[in-house]
């Protein structure tokens, strides 16, 4: 036996040991874990894993019966007699009834369940791998809902925390983000926050003499931020509230990873100076190792905003608060919506339509996931009531072989109640034993999670089999062994003392014990029905899914993303059309792109066509100007010329933008096909005139519809500017191209360096990544609910076989009068598999019902596809039909096989 399993079982065993006085423990503890070591090392060598485990929990039982102990002083002298160290354990002696207490007749009854299972080796694994699955796979899914949805927030007091956000009437959004100056009006009249901090992204690239460019995912917050969520720097200070204000000094706060990363994690980086798009900020404080807020971030910056910083129609920030000591969700939310109406008043440029609107901010970190993982989490809780029928069916079907024992024991004297309780005890360490392997399949089942990388679940990182999850598994182990050794201790502890030992007597189920595990048959095959609809649903949902057409050619096509400086290339709303330099770096980078031997097509755009960018009013010519009458925001989206042949987007009606079409020319957009359809349903929309950001614009081209909401979304209204009329410092550029993926963002990273040895590019992926990503979530949803449907199929399938089986055994003598009185094979073939029939029509009649009922829980999740679809329920219980009749035509070919002579002389 290697050291470390030596280890183990000493670990293991040293527990039961506490329940001694502790100079009982010192006088012989040492002694008797020595004797079990040596034991548990004789058994695993000559009788395997499974029956040394079996002896040790023996060894167990004789630990904890009462007075073991005391009769153990002898071992020393007893070892040293026999020179082997292997002297054998003292047994307990037969106590009288006067003495016998409950706990020492649990002892024996665990005892004698150990005994019993190590007689029947296979069977006894069969129900302990049954078991870990069920309880594995339930238990690796309570991680996931555990780590996601139950785990608090990683701050202090993580509940009292609130997203708070403004909502848009007009255009029926909740989550809008908040105006510096209504951020400011918030602070100034809001009470029932005892803290509010605002932020905003930032994506700067650090440079110095040392290490090449890197972009930094930085987040601009007020210097209420850190102490807001209940956080402080490990190293250093937080933002003082002088450095939070307009023109304060430029400081940071930066992640204990990009510490490590970057500095090295040297202590001396405090007061080190570093440049973020040329501007240097002094280092002030390291965050701790786990901070995590929303999204990872490499540091913290100061906001720096004043009421007037930004305008007050710009909705650019984040807010997030804490609650007062007894305030409510509702309070706040009533708060809120009263501060915004008197705002929506006061400037009803800005705020017109726009209220508020608090969540609590664990619901949204989870909102999106918290239905699917829940569902998901019910589906697992269905296979294993499929595993609990199983095992009961099985021990039911041992349960009958065993009948001239109860009977036996029974009139020896033993209870009902005590069979019972000696039947539930084989079934509780059934239940241990494979609850113990359910956590390795648990374990298992993570890593195979992980491995799917669903990017789309929150708070991944978290997920782990810590102790709540643990003692879950536990908890579901007990109970599991109570559900399904129940019935079988109930129906094995009835004993009929004539008719089991009377001479002549067979031992035979009856007719009760077949109903009931058919009965128990019927619901397995009735839950995986249910299962595997859903899972037949997700897998037509996500068929669907893919073959939506996006609306422009994705293969073959990347996109990388670039950010100017600011100090170098100045690009200001004040400015435009005018931003000399963004637009010099527009030219050499397409210039540059098309130079790549590998590239066919290159363009640029403020956001690639995956991406669903952002929205602004626009009105049309001859049409309302306000909000009031009727000006709806759509979605802008700047573009250079080459943009749709580059995506693989046909221009439907007009033309392309040209290099022609510059800051001093006529401002021009290009419409989608679904911005005519509402705007311009009946006439030609070419040569209409729309307006936005103060400047009227004609519509020279039409182009067909891009899903860039996503495959599964609605298509909205678009109007594309071109680049150099709204140019922008953060742009993606596209490439089309007949080389790998990453052949080809590496070669456009080496000409940004030649145009530019600061900058940083990133983000660089193909097309085909993006989108597979998009539908992470439902193939993550598919991929588990599959995986648990298969399960349930397998269990119900081998349930179906140990049924027919055990009853072709059972009805031997039957086969043999049958064909003996002139029935041919056939008939009795298709005797057995009648039964089976009826099980598997009666479980799918069921189980429609339940699919039914259930398959609407799942609408949300499916796309294209009814959530009763005929063709799946008829599909799924044409396959579950055949599944059943595979798993009954082995034992009905031997049923037909019966020779009719030997059956009659065995009887």
């Amino acid at each position: 036996m290697a050291a470390p399993f030596e280890r183990v079982i000493r670990s293991l065993t040293r527990p039961v040991l506490l329940l001694y006085p502790r100079h009982t423990r010192d006088r012989f503890g040492e002694e008797l874990l020595h004797v079990i070591v040596q034991r548990v090392r004789r058994d695993r060598a000559v009788h395997g894993s499974f029956r040394c485990v079996l002896r040790w929990l023996l060894d167990l039982a004789d630990v904890a019966a009462a007075g073991m102990l005391e009769r153990i002083g002898d071992l020393t002298a007893t070892r040293a007699a026999t020179g082997r160290g292997q002297a054998p354990l003292p047994r307990t002696q037969p106590s009288s009834k006067k003495d016998e207490t409950t706990m020492s007749r649990f002892i024996q009854d665990v005892r004698y369940a150990i005994r019993t299972l190590a007689k029947q080796p296979v069977f006894a694994s069969t129900l302990v791998v049954t078991v870990a699955l069920g309880v594995g796979a339930n238990t690796a899914m309570f991680s996931v809902v555990h780590g996601i949805l139950l785990r608090p927030l990683p701050y202090p007091e993580g509940h009292e925390l609130v997203r708070v956000f403004q909502s848009d009437r007009i255009n029926d959004t909740q989550r809008e983000g908040v105006s510096g100056p209504d951020y400011f009006d918030y602070l100034a009249q809001q009470t029932v926050f005892e803290g509010m901090a605002a932020w905003t992204g930032f994506n700067p690239t650090i440079t110095d003499a040392t290490s090449a460019p890197e972009r930094v995912s930085t987040a601009q917050v007020t210097y209420t931020f850190l102490p807001t969520i209940g956080l402080t720097p490990v190293l250093g200070r937080g933002f003082l509230p002088a450095e939070d204000s307009p023109g304060g000094a430029n400081t940071a706060i930066v992640s204990h990873g990009f510490w490590t990363r970057r500095f090295g994690a040297d202590t001396t980086v405090l007061g080190r100076p570093i440049r973020l798009d040329g501007t240097a900020y002094m280092i002030v404080g390291i965050l701790p190792r786990d901070f995590r807020f929303l999204t990872a971030v490499d540091m913290l910056v100061p906001l720096q905003y004043g009421p007037t910083t930004r305008s007050r129609g710009v909705h650019n920030l984040g807010v997030v608060a804490r609650l007062r000591d007894g305030a409510t969700i509702d309070m706040a939310r009533s708060e809120m919506n009263r501060i915004m109406a008197a705002l929506e008043e006061q400037y009803p440029d800005d705020n017109v339509g726009r209220g508020a609107n608090v969540e609590l901010l664990s619901e949204f970190v989870t909102g999106n996931v918290r239905s699917p993982l829940f569902i998901l989490m019910g589906a697992v809780m269905l296979v294993l009531l499929i595993m609990c029928a199983n095992v009961a069916n099985m021990l039911l079907a041992r349960g009958t072989t065993r009948q001239r024992e109860m009977a036996v024991r029974a009139a020896l004297g033993a209870s009902r109640g005590r069979l019972a309780l000696q039947l539930l005890a084989e079934s509780l360490i059934l239940a241990c034993l494979g609850g113990a392997l359910g956590v390795l399949v648990a374990l298992g089942g993570l890593r195979v999670l992980l491995a799917l990388n669903p990017t789309s679940l929150p708070r991944l990182a978290e997920v782990s089999l810590s102790a709540p999850v643990l003692a879950f598994a536990l908890i579901l182990t007990v109970v599991t062994g109570v559900a399904f050794g129940v019935l079988p201790a109930l129906q094995g502890s009835q004993h009929r003392l004539h008719e089991t030992l009377g001479e002549g007597a067979r031992t035979s189920s009856g007719p009760g014990t077949g109903r009931v595990r058919a009965a128990l048959v019927v619901t397995q095959v009735a839950f995986a029905f249910v299962l595997v609809v859903g899972a037949g649903l997700l897998i037509r949902s996500m068929w669907n899914l893919t073959s939506v057409d996006p609306g422009f050619q994705y293969r073959n096509l990347v996109t990388v993303s670039v950010s100017l400086p600011q100090d170098r290339y100045p690009s200001d709303f004040r400015q435009w059309p005018d931003a000399p330099e963004v637009k010099r770096f527009y030219a050499s980078a397409l210039a540059a792109a098309q130079r790549i031997p590998s590239v066919t097509g290159a363009a640029m755009a403020l956001n690639h066509p995956a991406n669903p960018g952002w929205t602004t009013r626009i009105s049309i010519e001859g049409g309302p100007l306000t909000v009031e009458e009727g000006v709806e925001e759509e979605r802008l989206r700047p573009i250079s010329p080459g943009y749709f042949k580059t995506i693989g987007t046909p221009l439907t009606r007009g033309r392309d933008f040209s290099d022609f079409d510059r800051g001093e020319s006529t401002p021009v957009v290009i419409v989608n096909e679904a911005f005519v359809r509402k705007y311009f349903p009946s006439e030609n929309a070419l040569g209409k005139r729309v307006q936005f950001w103060g400047t009227m614009r004609e519509i020279v081209g039409v182009v067909a519809d891009v899903r860039f909401m996503g495959v599964n979304a609605p298509v909205e209204p678009a109007v594309y500017a071109p680049m150099s009329q709204l140019p922008f410092s953060q742009f993606d550029i596209i490439l089309r191209g007949d080389a790998p993926a990453e052949q080809i963002i590496q070669s456009m990273r080496s000409e940004i360096r030649q145009i530019d040895g600061e900058l940083a590019m990133f983000g660089g992926q193909s097309f085909e990544s993006i989108l597979a990503s998009a539908l992470g979530s439902q193939r993550f949803n598919m991929i588990m609910l599959g995986m648990f449907a298969l399960l349930a199929l397998v269990l119900a399938a081998v349930g179906i076989y140990g049924v027919v089986s055990y009853g072709v055994s059972r009805r031997a003598h039957e086969f043999g009068v049958r064909m003996s009185l002139g029935a041919n094979s056939g008939d009795v073939s298709r005797l057995v598999l009648t039964q089976a029939v009826r099980m598997t029509a009666a479980g799918v009649g069921l189980g429609l019902i339940g699919a039914v009922v259930g398959s609407k829980i799942i609408t949300g999740m499916l796309y294209g596809v009814a959530p009763t679809d005929p063709a799946t329920l008829g599909g799924v219980a044409l396959f579950l039909s055949g599944v059943a009749l595979c798993a009954a035509l082995i034992p009905a070919l031997r049923a037909s096989r019966v020779d009719p002579v030997t059956a009659l002389r065995l009887e």
